[in-house]
């Protein structure tokens, strides 16, 4: 099996409770060379994104050697360059190239922040405590960790110490709040941040003075089965009934500190492969698993194939007798966002910029997840959940995300809640219904839509909320009557129980006559037949330069050059059902045209 693989090295700890060395710890001491056919990647030039969350990103010192750079800078708030090295006595031991003087220059070019993340990496914990005990030793690194991030134009400090043990809670804390004391004389906005393990194992975290010091707490969501662990199983459970501790209990225990706002929760990019016994969850491992990287496993599965895990939401496959690697990809990721935005966190965070190789995929979930609401095409109709026309029944809880950062949900515990969304139509006619909402793990799998339309007619449809969230969904074609008598409705009656129903906006588009013709003196250009279904045929008297086809939030997704008079438009199986610009460019002008993608 050929992949882009990091070996790695565990020792198992015992100190009361199993604690592991994190893969922060075991990269730092052997960091991976570039993987063999890494991808080229580019960055796309974009409209900055207004993030609802942030978004941070650890960028170990060894991906600046891969030739690898952000393809969406609109989607980063801040990246840690990993990392300048410590001792116990204060002093830099190793600064691996900070600064970066060409990372920071463009990362500032966007907007980016950059923090310089100070390391101290220790078995048995002797010299974190030796250096957070001495009050000398503290002034000294925070003398020289600040000098650093001044002289280096940076923009804060991520404090990465592995591992603190209980006696160290206090110091902990001083450090931080005497680290950010002395940045801010410097830098106004000076950042501090401190990376904490998934679980508290030592209770070395002192909540929520901790948090009240930093600006933020770095939760280190993964690694919950690691390089050295006994078996098989995923690196990033979410809510597991089969495991002890997964991402939703991490989160649960540290957030009952009320400082929900101040918790990054870490992501993967990464996952294992292990050598092991059989072909089943929780197989026996009879070696040290090797890391492997978020592109590659997902195009690994193209040979091996996609096994989904539904109890811990992850996937996985499988190989020869036997390997099994465990990974995460958008799909896995989604069930974590959808955690940060229901919980309250500050952002998410990902171990490490570098890892996901550019996969579109990738950055698209995070543009899904955390980017506002896109804007329709100005020929729609759009009832937001602040709106006049939108009225709710029964108990709503608000929200501060969504579209227009603004939501109502209610649980379906106690079922019988309604909301209605009632457009004025200014004639009649079949429009295109869309809906709008957040998704996540906690959302009914079948929120009941009713859909009142002409002639009194009622259709009643299931729509999984859990996925598919930050996006206008299809509902279907309906013919409605002019004025205010019908209606879209989504209730919690009858919806899967325990969960979550959202109401958000919705959406119509008037759907347009078969046949879209423009004729002018100097062009005929025609598309056919739209609304359309499989294929979009483009058709004009004179010679096509390009055709470019946009989604509704400017994206481009299509282009063909000089396809001569004629040319068919196939969108692949991930392009969702919508409204689609069509610009095509002859070689006497250009023309703009809308067409209608029915699935």
């Amino acid at each position: 099996m050929k992949q882009a693989v990091i070996c790695l090295s565990i020792v198992l700890l015992f100190c009361g409770l199993l604690w592991s060395q994190s893969i922060h710890y075991l990269q730092y001491e052997n960091p991976p060379p570039r993987p063999d056919g890494y991808p080229v990647v580019r960055s796309v030039k974009a409209e900055k994104t207004e993030l609802e969350k942030i978004t941070y990103f650890y960028y170990p010192y060894w991906v600046a050697g891969w030739g690898y750079t952000f393809p969406r800078w609109d989607l980063l708030s801040r990246i840690a360059y990993f990392s300048v090295s410590v001792n116990s006595s204060g002093d830099i031991s190793y600064n691996h190239g900070w600064p970066p003087e060409e990372l920071i220059s463009e990362a500032h070019s966007h907007n980016v922040k950059v923090d310089l993340v100070c390391t101290l990496f220790d078995w048995d914990g002797s010299d974190v405590h030796a250096l957070l005990s001495s009050p000398s030793a503290r002034t000294n690194l925070v003398r020289n960790i600040v000098s650093l991030c001044v002289d280096g134009n940076g923009d804060g400090v991520n404090l990465d110490f592995e591992m603190p043990t209980g006696a160290d809670s206090t110091t902990l804390v001083l450090l931080v709040e005497e680290l950010k004391d002395s940045l801010t004389n410097y830098i106004a906005d000076g950042w501090v941040s401190v990376a904490i393990g998934a679980v508290d194992w030592r209770g070395c975290y002192r909540l929520p003075e901790l948090a009240d010091a930093a600006d933020a707490l770095f939760i280190m969501g993964y690694d919950y089965h690691w390089g050295g662990a006994p078996t098989t199983g995923p690196v990033a459970p979410f809510n597991d009934p089969t495991e002890s501790y997964d991402v939703v209990r991490t989160v649960s225990e540290y957030t009952r500190t009320g400082r929900n706002d101040k918790f990054i929760l870490g992501c993967p990019t990464y996952g294992f492969d292990w050598p092991c016994t059989g072909a089943e969850r929780g197989a026996t491992t009879t070696g040290t698993g090797d890391a492997v990287l978020y592109y590659h496993a997902l195009e690994d599965t193209a040979t091996y194939g996609y096994i989904w895990d539904t109890n811990a939401s992850s996937p996985w496959f499988v190989y020869d007798s036997y390997h099994q690697t465990w990974f995460d990809d958008a799909r896995s990721l989604s069930y974590k966002y959808g955690l940060v935005d229901a919980t309250g966190l500050l952002g998410v965070g990902f171990w490490a910029a570098g890892y996901d190789g550019g996969r579109a995929d990738f950055w698209d979930g995070i543009q899904d997840s955390f980017g506002t609401g896109p804007t329709p095409p100005t020929d729609t109709i759009v009832i937001d959940d602040l709106d006049p026309g939108y009225s709710i029944f029964g108990s709503w809880a608000e929200s501060s995300s969504g579209y227009e950062n603004h939501y109502l949900w209610t649980s379906t515990i106690y079922q019988g809640d309604s909301s209605t969304w009632c457009p004025y139509i200014p004639e009649e006619g079949e429009y295109l219904i869309y809906t709008y909402y957040v998704s996540g793990a906690n959302r009914a799998s079948n929120a009941k839509y009713r859909i009142h339309y002409a002639d009194g007619a009622v259709d009643s449809l299931d729509v999984n909320q859990s996925i598919n969230g930050r996006s206008w969904v299809y509902l279907g074609r309906y013919r409605f009557a002019p004025g205010s008598r019908n209606y879209i409705t989504v209730t919690d009656e009858g919806a899967e129980t325990g969960k979550v129903v959202v109401s958000d906006a919705v959406m119509l588009i008037r759907a347009t006559p078969v046949g879209i013709e423009e004729k002018t003196a100097e062009s005929r250009v025609k598309i056919f037949p739209n609304p359309f279904n499989s294929q979009l045929t483009i058709d004009a008297e004179e010679k096509v330069l390009s055709v470019e086809i946009f989604n509704i939030m400017g994206e481009r997704i299509w282009s063909e050059e000089e396809p001569g008079n004629h040319t068919v438009w196939k969108p692949s199986a991930n392009i969702p059902a919508g409204t689609y610009l069509i610009r095509i460019r002859t070689d006497r002008d250009q023309k703009k045209l809308k067409a209608i993608y029915l699935k």
